[in-house]
């Protein structure tokens, strides 16, 4: 099961130029300035196990809180993340990538 948490835009065209899959997801609309609020967004990531958790806007370059997206996902404990937005555009999360970069010296 997937949550998608639409920040901006129309949410229609959001999953249809991302393509999701909205039969395992649920959707709830959650209005930008509850961004700057981690404990709002802590309720609301904690209230069900969701295996993926996708932020939904309308536009990824002017998109002002992209931080505290990634920073939310990788915190409350989601292990597969994304940022999407009405033209397609994706940021993908995983917290793998995260922790298993090797380094060549």
């Amino acid at each position: 099961m997937q949550i998608i948490y639409h920040i901006t835009g129309n949410i229609s065209r959001v999953i249809e130029k991302n393509k999701i899959d909205i039969s395992n997801s649920v959707v709830k609309r959650i209005d930008e300035k509850m961004m700057a609020k981690p404990k709002f967004l802590k309720s609301i990531f904690k209230e069900a196990n969701y295996s993926k958790v996708i932020f939904a806007v309308d536009d990824l370059s002017y998109q002002r809180f992209q931080t505290f997206m990634k920073l939310y996902i990788l915190y409350f404990g989601s292990t597969k993340g994304e940022i999407l937005d009405e033209h397609g555009t994706l940021i993908n999360l995983l917290l793998q990538n995260y922790f298993s970069k090797s380094y060549h010296f």
